[in-house]
């Protein structure tokens, strides 16, 4: 166990709120350099995706593909 290393954090910046698109670009923030898992609900595809936050923070994939309907995205 590593003390005194904050943990790493992530946040979903977009799609915000409703997309028409079934492969949308998922965009986030994290710590630098940090990898994300990015998933969909049940029913997409192409997901969980491990993505690296750049040297600034950020990353993003378009390798879920969602059906229609309602949707949830997690990282």
């Amino acid at each position: 166990v590593v003390t005194g290393q904050p943990l790493p954090t992530a946040s979903i910046g977009a799609p915000a709120g409703q997309t028409t698109t079934a492969r949308p670009t998922i965009q986030g923030t994290a710590t630098a350099f940090a990898v994300v898992t990015v998933g969909g609900s049940g029913g997409s595809s192409g997901g969980p995706v491990n993505v690296t936050a750049d040297a600034s923070g950020a990353w993003s994939t378009s390798a879920i593909t969602f059906p229609l309907g309602i949707n949830t995205i997690t990282a």
